[in-house]
């Protein structure tokens, strides 16, 4: 089981409903609505979802996720 699937299973049904409707929108391209911001020192973007954060790169035109979990200290350390 990868680490996102192993995430979204620990997490509450509340806070999986919300990620995965923001990960829907982004998927759909409706980011407008969407909190998320350049991580600037490595070129990646954070997508906030309450206390979750997601961080992925757009390449080509598609969305490849590389972290979810959620937010402290050390989220961004180990990209």
């Amino acid at each position: 089981m990868n680490k996102i699937k192993k995430f979204l299973n620990k997490i509450n049904k509340k806070e999986r409903i919300l990620l995965l409707a923001k990960l829907k929108l982004l998927k759909n391209r409706k980011i407008n609505s969407l909190d998320i911001k350049k991580i600037k020192t490595l070129g990646f973007y954070r997508l906030r979802a309450g206390k979750i954060r997601v961080v992925f790169c757009y390449r080509d035109g598609l969305f490849k996720i590389i972290f979810v979990g959620w937010r402290n200290d050390n989220t961004y350390k180990k990209l």
